[in-house]
């Protein structure tokens, strides 16, 4: 129980001090009588009922003064903030509205009603007039320094802390609480009881058009068997299986799918409970083989209206906190989690990530989503257990685990190329004139795909006189793409190759530099400034780059046979 701390003795027996009509002071003993201690010329300096009698005026008065200013900033301050809310959303390039459900009468919070308000236009320069930022929160970005930041980075969990972390259906959660985007919505999609969402609807509105939440009211029991998930029932039952595993680069590059494999309960042990959740151990489970099972996909059961792939891809998602996959698009497809949560980041149809395909999820949030201005960043949504998620074909997307997670997907692989699409893939594989390149990129732009933000075209034209041996055309072609993205990595390797053909060492070097700046926990540009160092005999130092990949990227077998190989050049040479 609380008790009131007692003023200090001389506080509570302190004389009282008035104010004299003179403006001097005269003191009363707790009698009320004086003490005589009053200075004055002898006139008459008040009796204690007249100065009494001035205090309580003066109090009053500074009452109905205080009550005055309250009344004056009850009407004002609304207008204010009104008036600063919407200065701080006109930078948002989307419109807010509420999700009535018909069946239950109930507000979903406010979701956005299109994406493709964010077409960037690089080329023209056009930019929203106002873009104030608005108030962020700790779990979106870090506001401060350069360093990690709270919402992607790895939890330190000690082995022997495991046991305390809350549990959902044997799977870990995070040790947060789910980080929300706002105070009013965690998720920018859409959002929909999926009873409540009709056929007809689904493909008026979204089919093929915007990205979808659904959300169940059983949760993921609705779906699927959830028992089937639990870390009990997938381990104890398909423990044997070997899934495919690998990490964010490798995964994308092979379609989508992990290239080595491990036995389920073997991953489980070495990459989800033996490692501390600040390790560099990305391995991820990305597996084809699993969701292939007769008897699983029996216990998959999505609404009917996400029933309509012509040839279905299914895949079984199963990592730990912080674990995800970068950027990258393909067909039609839907995410269940079944525990755990997702963080997805989504940009329209028109618009090309920046720094794609070079940046691990949380990468990106930490070196590049904090740099973008409001109106570039993409669309974001936290997906619960037993949500589903849909993204329609060519929405570039990336997902990151809140807490250990384990989701199913499937997608569609018989797709219809994208209008303008393989006109300019044909043009940029062949490079055969910088006519052909700039004509795809037309197409791409007419057919409004992948068209903003995208420095490929530049870097295609770079690389085309590269091939001719015309290295400053080239160069300016490189820089082109930089300006474009400056976060893509290739533009800067482009420039600093073509400048090196020219003789200007010293500003080749200072392009790796400035794309190291920019990405610092990159194991491949560290590899690429090895490589550069040991083309000018730097061995040491190109020694130094590999060592520092390597400590990034320990699965890296390349980088471990370049520095063993300098290793054994140096010894040579001291010898």
């Amino acid at each position: 129980m609380r008790h009131k701390r007692k003023p200090p003795q001389d506080v509570r027996r302190r004389r009282q001090v008035l104010l004299c009509s003179t403006g001097t002071k005269s003191s009363y003993n707790e009698d009320g009588q004086g003490d005589g201690s009053g200075k004055g010329d002898g006139k008459d300096v008040g009796t204690p009922e007249s100065n009494s009698a001035a205090s309580k005026a003066f109090v009053v008065g500074v009452f109905c003064i205080s009550l005055l200013g309250t009344i004056i900033c009850m009407c004002l301050l609304p207008k204010y903030f009104a008036a600063d809310l919407k200065t701080q959303t006109r930078s948002f390039s989307y419109d807010f509205r509420r999700v009535d459900d018909e069946n239950t009468g109930e507000d979903i919070p406010p979701r956005t009603t299109k994406l493709f308000q964010a077409r960037w236009e690089f080329e023209k320069g056009k930019v929203p007039i106002e873009l104030s930022e608005p108030p962020t929160t700790k779990a979106q970005y870090n506001n401060g320094d350069d360093g990690d930041i709270d919402q992607h980075n790895h939890v330190q969990i000690s082995r022997s802390d495991l046991a305390a972390v809350p549990l959902a259906g044997g799977w870990r959660r995070s040790v947060e609480s789910h980080h929300k985007l706002s105070d009013e919505s965690s998720c920018a999609f859409d959002v929909r009881y999926a009873e409540n969402l009709t056929k007809a609807e689904f493909e008026d509105k979204y089919k093929n058009r915007e990205p979808l939440l659904l959300k169940f009211s059983g949760g993921a029991e609705d779906w699927t068997e959830t028992e089937t998930w639990t870390r009990a029932g997938l381990v104890g039952k398909y423990g044997d299986h070997m899934a495919q595993y690998g990490y964010e680069d490798t995964i994308n590059s092979n379609g989508g799918r992990g290239e080595e494999m491990i036995a389920l309960k073997d991953y489980v042990h070495a990459h989800m409970d033996m490692v501390n959740a600040s390790s560099v151990d990305m391995a991820y489970v990305v597996d084809s083989r699993l969701p292939s099972y007769a008897e699983l996909q029996d216990k998959i059961y999505p609404p009917e209206y996400l029933q309509y792939f012509r040839k279905p891809a299914g895949l079984l998602f199963l990592g730990r906190y912080g674990l995800g996959l970068g950027w990258h698009e393909h067909g039609d497809a839907w995410n269940g989690v079944v525990f755990g949560e997702k963080h997805w980041y989504v940009y329209n149809r028109s618009v090309v990530p920046p720094g794609l395909h070079w940046y691990q999820p949380a990468d990106w949030a930490k070196y590049v989503y904090k740099l973008l201005p409001y109106h570039k960043r993409p669309l974001e949504c936290v997906q619960e257990a037993g949500d589903i998620v849909y993204i329609p074909q060519g929405f570039y997307h990336s997902a990151i685990n809140v807490g250990e997670t384990i989701a199913v997907s499937f997608r569609e692989d018989q797709i219809t190329p994208l209008p303008g699409r393989t006109q300019f893939m044909e043009a940029v594989e062949e490079l055969a004139s910088e006519e052909a390149i700039r004509k795809g990129a037309h197409a791409l732009r007419v057919n409004n795909v992948h068209s903003h933000g995208n420095p490929i075209p530049d870097y295609a034209v770079g690389m085309f006189h590269m091939r001719k041996g015309n290295f400053e055309a080239a160069a300016e072609n490189f820089k082109a793409a930089i300006a474009v993205d400056p976060f893509q990595h290739l533009g800067y390797l482009g420039a600093a190759d073509a400048l090196s053909q020219l003789g200007r060492i010293a500003e080749a070097q200072k392009y790796i530099f400035e794309a190291l700046e920019r990405h610092r926990s990159s194991a491949q540009l560290y590899a690429e400034f090895g490589n550069f160092k040991q083309r000018q005999g730097d061995l040491v130092t190109a020694l130094r780059a590999f060592d520092a990949g390597l400590k990034l990227r320990p699965d890296r077998k390349d980088l471990y046979w370049k520095a063993l190989a300098l290793q054994m050049d140096l010894i040579e040479n001291l010898e």
